[in-house]
């Protein structure tokens, strides 16, 4: 199902985003940041094979992040994740009238969980899915298996060969819209001009860094303040099982309400390498929240 492009101004910049279902709750699908340097141009046509399927029980967004995607980059770049994380917020803002259940995928993951320490009014729940990003002792063994990349970096067969690598099944790749337009995305001159300004990686590295070491002291300290589900692929080669039950016991500490799930003969896309049982696994996880939600609580006495 290809969904129409629809396009909003937040602060100014010209953001893309799709959106489908005409009833329910609200979900918000936040893809992985496409400005790190693993090689592939993240956009959101990465959840064609999820929103279709998820919104025959609610209404189902998904957004090109700052500088990503269709999206256009501020033009003071560059800029940090603080920054993608602010326009995530007003497009959010824009686009919902209360409170939204949010589902990110890796960098995606941090900044909704961001948004729920920052916003909790925003959130009625966060999702995280292959939480590379989120997790402790994400990044050694992703060294490991993105090293000696094909180039060129950003080609058809450069992100090809990524995708290949960090993903269990590999027959999604070419099914769908995804890789063809993460290709052209690639060819543009201001995805070019972006990745080639020197001084951006400089300044988009560290301050993920950061906000991982901080969200992990507010998860220690304080605990998030809404519902969280983890969802992993069991076969994820860039942050493994292990990782996602350190995580797990993390958020647990201090939000009950949290749980993992983990998909099987899946690896770092397993909304794409099993999207069946992905888009059930969240569309249960809301349904149940907002059944929760709606039950009248017990009696008051005077």
């Amino acid at each position: 199902m290809m969904l129409e492009d629809r396009w909003i101004d937040i602060g100014g910049v010209r953001t893309r985003y799709v959106k489908a279902g005409s009833s329910g709750p609200t979900i918000v699908l936040l893809h992985a940041s496409g400005l790190s340097d693993q090689g592939i141009c993240h956009n959101l046509r990465i959840w064609e094979a999820n929103i279709a399927d998820m919104a025959r029980r609610a209404r189902v967004v998904a957004f090109d992040a700052l500088g990503q995607g269709r999206t256009d980059a501020p033009p003071d770049a560059p800029f940090g994740f603080d920054r993608v994380i602010g326009h995530a917020r007003a497009f959010i803002g824009a686009i919902a009238s209360g409170p939204v259940h949010l589902v990110g995928h890796d960098e995606g993951g941090l900044a909704a969980l961001r948004l729920a320490f920052e916003e909790p009014a925003m959130v009625s729940s966060v999702t995280i899915v292959a939480g590379k990003a989120v997790a402790p002792a994400g990044d050694p063994v992703s060294n490991l298996t993105l090293s000696a990349p094909l180039e060129p970096r950003y080609s058809g067969i450069g992100q090809t060969w990524v995708m290949e690598r960090i993903c269990h099944r590999v027959d999604h790749i070419d099914a769908g819209r995804f890789l063809a337009e993460a290709m052209e995305i690639a060819g543009e001159p201001a995805f070019r001009s972006l990745h080639g300004d020197s001084t951006f990686d400089a300044v988009m590295r560290p301050s993920l860094s950061r906000m991982r070491v901080d969200n992990w002291t507010r998860l220690r300290e304080q605990g998030v303040p809404r519902p969280v589900m983890l969802v992993w692929g069991e076969q994820d080669p860039l942050s493994p099982v292990q990782n996602a039950m350190a995580l797990f016991r993390l958020i647990a500490e201090r939000q009950r309400d949290t749980q993992l799930r983990i998909i099987g003969r899946a690896g770092y896309m397993p909304f794409r390498e099993q999207s069946a049982a992905f888009n059930g696994i969240v569309s249960g996880f809301v349904s149940a929240l907002e059944a929760a939600s709606a039950r009248p609580g017990p009696p008051t006495t005077e």
